[in-house]
């Protein structure tokens, strides 16, 4: 048996580079056929074997949304891969990934990747690669690189040699923890579980995992093909099932042979409840804006999800968990108010939704993140939401003074920015959005304006609208 150590090696790169491909093409298998819209959501770890030696491999998601993902992947990684597509060439995330690579100070080999289309200049992707200050070798620099094709396997047996030739290079660095959780799930039969690569211990069936407050004893561990184990050695990747809490991605592990040993080590443990994924005060911040519930399938998912979502100023995840949706998530949506339901492939009972239909709360189900996208603009449409940058002013009425027909003159006082003549408004109560209509005419002072601006300026203005106003009412002027 040879005793030398399992390189760890993170598989990193653009969506649709062709990261899962490449591991493929090194297992034999059919990963990307598994993933769904056949992109990688999840992180995957894998052991593979190379003559009397073995290498664990870490796939990671290539889209935007799973930046920190990835950095978690390199936590673990000894060595990383930055597939660069010959046909695609250096795109945003493989910016992102060397910039993490760098961050963490991996070791890496760049990988051009389906050099077996037509029309392939490597030597022209190599000059936009020094643009980017990589040195490569051969090219005045050491970055070590090599070409493959997934598709026809062309350099993917050498590759691996050269993997484990370059890692033997490496001066090798003392590992002080016992283990990091690469990805977490809910699975409705079995439990919560974890992927955990193992760093600088051994895990034996009868032992206890601690990651931050949540526990695992042993007893179900399954490798990476699925296939029930009872020990796990240094670099080998484990699917643990049992823990009391979903651990944290990212988290360190602790190993115990002994149940009290656990319980000594929690009760002098300050558990950071920053990082515990809990529920969100409610406040009036959060009620001004629509409330976004997400439920994933794994905490990479979760992660992403929040992170796309963060772009979308009028949305705020008011909650989030890992699991199927609930009767608490539909308890919680109604406290909230104004909030919606995102299920990140997960399961949705049939008792929830019919629970949801008759309490008007909208349930989403999506399977990839770009559907997340699809979803918020169909909201934003469907609420008649107005992005920040849109609004030129915002008044409260405070004097109504006739009503002829559809025609209403009223008092208005500025709260910020400006109206002016012909632009669009919108009417809000109780943050409510009533109708939109167009400013016909500005008075202040009795005098014609075209255009009032600043803080507690009054004036009055006419539109026309097929609904009553009220004092308190909000108007907000919009310059789309």
């Amino acid at each position: 048996m040879n005793n030398q150590k399992i390189p760890i090696v993170a598989v990193l790169g653009h969506v649709d580079h062709g990261k899962s491909s490449l591991l493929d093409a090194i297992r034999n298998s059919d990963i990307v056929e598994n993933e769904v819209g056949e992109i990688t959501q999840h992180i995957g770890a894998y052991m593979i074997k190379k003559g009397d030696r073995n290498i664990t491999f870490i796939d990671t998601p290539g889209h935007a949304s799973f930046q920190e993902t990835r950095n978690i992947s390199l936590k673990a990684a000894d060595v990383a891969i930055l597939l660069v597509s010959c046909d695609d060439g250096w795109k945003e995330q493989t910016s992102d990934a060397y910039k993490s690579i760098k961050e963490k100070n991996i070791p890496f080999i760049i990988a051009f990747s389906k050099c077996d289309l037509q029309n392939t200049n490597i030597e022209k992707l190599k000059k936009e690669i020094l643009q980017k200050g990589i040195l490569l070798d051969g090219l005045g620099g050491d970055t070590p690189w090599v070409q493959i094709s997934s598709k026809t396997k062309e350099g993917v047996d050498d590759f691996v040699d050269f993997i484990l030739l370059f890692f033997d290079t490496l001066e090798k660095k003392e590992v002080e923890i016992d283990g990091v959780v690469i990805d977490t799930e809910i699975d409705d039969r079995s439990g919560i579980a974890a992927t955990i690569i193992i760093k600088n211990s051994t895990l034996k069936a009868g032992d206890f995992v601690v990651s931050g407050d949540a526990v695992a004893p042993t007893r179900i561990m399954l490798s990476h093909d699925l296939e029930q184990i009872k020990e796990v050695n240094e670099s080998m990747p484990v699917r643990l099932i049992g823990f009391s809490k979903s651990p944290i991605p990212g988290d360190e592990i602790k190993i115990f042979k002994k149940k009290k040993d656990v319980e000594k080590y929690l009760k002098n443990k300050i558990v950071d409840e920053k990082k515990s994924i809990n529920k969100k005060n409610i406040n009036s911040k959060d009620l001004e804006k629509i409330g976004i519930i997400i439920k994933a399938d794994t905490s990479g998912i979760l992660t992403a999800s929040k992170k796309e979502l963060e772009k979308y100023k009028k949305f705020t995840v008011v909650n989030s968990g890992l699991g199927s949706v609930t009767q608490k998530d539909l308890d919680f949506a109604n406290l909230s108010g104004n909030t919606h339901i995102l299920g990140f492939g997960v399961k949705i009972p049939k008792d929830v939704l019919s629970f949801a239909k008759t309490n008007k709360i909208i349930i989403k189900k999506i399977n990839t993140v770009y559907q997340i996208d699809d979803w918020i603009k169909d909201l934003q449409t469907k609420n008649d939401i107005i992005d920040e940058d849109e609004i030129s002013g915002a008044g409260e009425i405070i004097k109504l003074f006739s009503k002829k027909g559809n025609v209403v003159v009223c008092g208005v006082k500025i709260t910020s920015g400006s109206f002016v003549q012909g632009e669009e408004c919108v009417l809000s109560r109780n943050n409510k959005k009533l109708q939109k209509f167009i400013i016909q005419s500005i008075q202040q002072e009795k005098k014609e304006e075209t255009k009032v601006t600043g803080i507690g300026v009054c004036f009055a203005m006419s539109v026309k609208t097929d609904i009553d106003f009220e004092i308190g009412d909000e108007i907000i002027s919009c310059n789309k």
